[in-house]
């Protein structure tokens, strides 16, 4: 740090030295005129110029042909340079005739300025252009900078000793400099060491995300005083070296860039763990960014007060939606639980006076309407309308709720089920993948009163369908046992689901042969299309 500043201290002392113009003896007179003075000194610096000269257009073509703004940014360094370089070159051209000591001071200056413009652009070429960008090589920024200083100051001390210059004078200079400064700028000198320990040691490198002292984000710059971490808030927090190099961090993307993550939920003591575990198990498998491999883990942890304590664990690699996939872990939970007919108990106190008749009686309202809307909504299915009031009775009664958010997957093609749905509020989308193109088609959506998985129910068969809702949807859920009961009452009732069943089979096959006819018509348009080029190409 401190031999910069000695140098230029030193070229003071420098103006009775040899050099290119030494100062003339005591009493003579120049043999040729000012100008003329000046004409030989420009002249004898002609092949300094020229190497100016090609470095400034080198600089400006590079900056005319490249948009990346981290080279256009570090060609503004050599441009200052070379400005620099000019403008002390004219000015010892100035001062030649008449005081040897000043134009020795600048004519040092601008052969260090023209040094340090070569330097620097060739710094540009080798590392960010050919290194970085050409071979794709990851070079830290601190050991670039590094490199060109030390590279910087050997070529200068080589320049300056082909001009007479001391350069133990200048050493010694630095050296007493270096320890002054080097007590006044501690903190600054232990930033240095610490981002050059932090390049070596590599525990993190740009695009990482790591977690240190509260602060989680992405690592974006790593620099000769500071980290910089971009937030999930997108604020950029500077933590300097020395406090990184003095504290424990986290990083959050290795070895593997997966990371866990987990909650506690309480559930009732009458919910049997076996299927309190599986509850939550078949609600993580449908939510997409939990990772399958290696699969989400349910421990139960706690007997509590008021609940029994589980555990829910997955797993995750896109650090950036983490908050975004934990939102839709707690929300899909809460479906799944409801579906399951599980409530999540919390601690409460309940005072409350009620007359047991008025009590009763109000449940029984609430109940009875219930029922009613059940019998109402089956009575509207087609195979449903001729059975007798009673059978849409029990059929109501067996019945049960079940809630789905928005986007939850109902259920899944190629997936075993032997329950029929009606759906009772919202819309549901069915979707249908076509084995032989492999293209994913929009069945149909369904409505308040439509239905679907007889297949499935009569048969056994997997579902042949996707259907996922489109909004927050509620549907009635009626399984085998409920339908056998019917069959045995109603034996005609069999012929007309498995006509129903027939017609659905074949809207599905006929929206996939449309498809693919549509993209075989397609296919048969691009390929004349391309036909007819060809031959116009060719004169054809």
């Amino acid at each position: 740090m401190g031999l910069p500043m000695a140098f230029f201290t030193f070229l003071l002392a420098q103006g009775t030295s040899g050099g290119i113009f030494a100062p003339l003896p005591e009493g003579s007179t120049p043999s040729v005129g000012y100008f003329e003075q000046v004409w030989l000194y420009l002249h004898a610096n002609v092949v300094n110029f020229v190497v100016a000269m090609v470095l400034f257009l080198l600089v400006l073509g590079l900056r005319k042909i490249t948009d990346d703004s981290y080279i256009r940014h570090k060609l503004r360094s050599p441009y200052i340079a070379l400005g620099a370089y000019f403008f002390t070159l004219f000015m010892s051209a100035a001062f030649s005739p008449t005081s040897y000591g000043l134009t020795r001071v600048f004519y040092l200056t601008a052969l260090t300025a023209l040094t340090l413009a070569a330097v620097l652009v060739a710094g540009v070429v080798a590392i960010d252009i050919f290194v970085v960008r050409v071979r794709r090589m990851q070079f830290p920024v601190i050991i670039r900078d590094l490199l060109v200083i030390i590279v910087f100051f050997v070529s200068l001390f080589v320049v300056l000793g082909h001009q007479g210059l001391d350069l133990t004078a200048i050493l010694a200079s630095a050296g007493f400099v270096g320890i002054v400064l080097g007590l006044a700028m501690q903190d600054t000198l232990g930033n240095i060491m610490g981002g050059l320990a932090l390049q070596m040691e590599k525990p993190f490198e740009v695009g990482n995300w790591v977690e240190f002292e509260g602060v989680q984000g992405e690592v974006i710059e790593i620099n000769w005083r500071s980290v910089k971490v971009l937030t999930l808030d997108r604020e950029v927090v500077v933590i300097p070296n020395t406090v990184i190099t003095k504290s424990s961090f986290r990083n959050l993307s290795r070895p593997t860039g997966v990371l866990r993550q987990s909650l506690v939920v309480g559930l009732p003591y009458s919910l049997p763990p076996n299927k309190a575990k599986k509850a939550f198990m078949d609600t993580l498998l449908r939510i997409n960014g939990i990772l399958r491999t290696p699969p989400p883990e349910i421990y139960l942890v706690e007997y509590s007060a008021y609940s029994i304590a589980y555990r829910v664990t997955y797993f995750i690699d896109d650090l950036p939606l983490r908050e975004r996939i934990s939102d839709e872990v707690h929300s899909k939970l809460w479906y799944g639980l409801k579906r399951s007919n599980i409530k999540i108990p919390f601690p409460i106190q309940d005072l409350a006076v009620t007359f047991p008749k008025e009590h009763e009686a109000t449940e029984a309202d609430s109940h009875r309407r219930d029922q009613d809307e059940k019998s109402k909504l089956l009575n509207r299915i087609p195979f449903f309308a001729p059975l007798p009031a009673d059978d849409i009775e029990r059929l109501a009664t067996g019945a049960r709720d079940e809630k789905y958010a928005q986007g939850e997957e109902v259920v899944r093609q190629g997936d075993a089920g032997y329950s029929f749905y009606v759906v009772r509020d919202g819309i549901a989308e069915v979707l249908s993948r076509d084995v032989t193109s492999g293209q994913t088609a929009e069945v149909a959506l369904l409505k308040r009163g439509d239905f679907f998985g007889e297949m499935s129910l009569m048969t056994g068969e997997r579902r042949s369908a996707t259907v996922q809702a489109r909004v927050d949807t509620e549907f009635l859920v009626i399984d085998k046992d409920n339908f056998k009961e019917v069959f045995e009452r109603h034996p005609d009732l069999v012929g007309r689901i498995s006509d129903i069943v027939v017609q659905r089979k074949i809207q599905v096959e006929e929206q996939h042969a449309t498809k693919r006819a549509q993209d075989a018509q397609s296919t048969h348009a691009q390929s004349a299309s391309l036909m007819a080029r060809i031959k116009s190409f060719f004169g054809i």
